[in-house]
């Protein structure tokens, strides 16, 4: 669940080109959260450690860790995001066992799970909701 600071509504902003610096992060472009249209800013700063310290790191941020979509959006513009080609948590748990969460793979692109107590990367993102 989002919190109002990830996910801000804006309505006469317009967003700059991809890749740009925007709301204290990179524009990467459009997602979809909750069947909402959403601009996708992510933040410059990267954490390493568990998923629930992961978790608590991006709210420290007023952020959230990415859903599996802005993962991928986030793995088509790693170019622009200057991202290191490894595996980095999401927020999303697995459905089938909750003690494993979702990484996206910046190297090849490919989603798996992890056991939430393994290390990995994190970077934290902000949706801006478009009214």
């Amino acid at each position: 669940m989002l919190d109002a600071p990830a996910s801000t509504p804006i309505t006469e902003q317009t967003p700059p080109a991809i890749g740009k610096e925007w709301q204290g992060g990179i524009y990467i472009g459009h997602t979809l959260h909750e069947n909402q249209l959403a601009e996708l800013v992510v933040l410059p700063e990267e954490f390493e450690g568990n998923w629930k310290n992961a978790m608590a790191w991006a709210e420290k941020h007023d952020a959230v860790l990415p859903s599996r979509v802005d993962a991928l959006l986030m793995f088509q513009q790693r170019q622009a995001l200057k991202i290191d080609s490894d595996w980095y948590w999401t927020a999303e748990a697995h459905h089938e066992d909750t003690a494993y969460a979702w990484c996206q793979d910046f190297g090849y692109g490919n989603q798996g799970s992890d056991p939430k107590g393994h290390y990995s990367r994190a970077r934290a993102v902000r949706r801006i909701v478009i009214r």
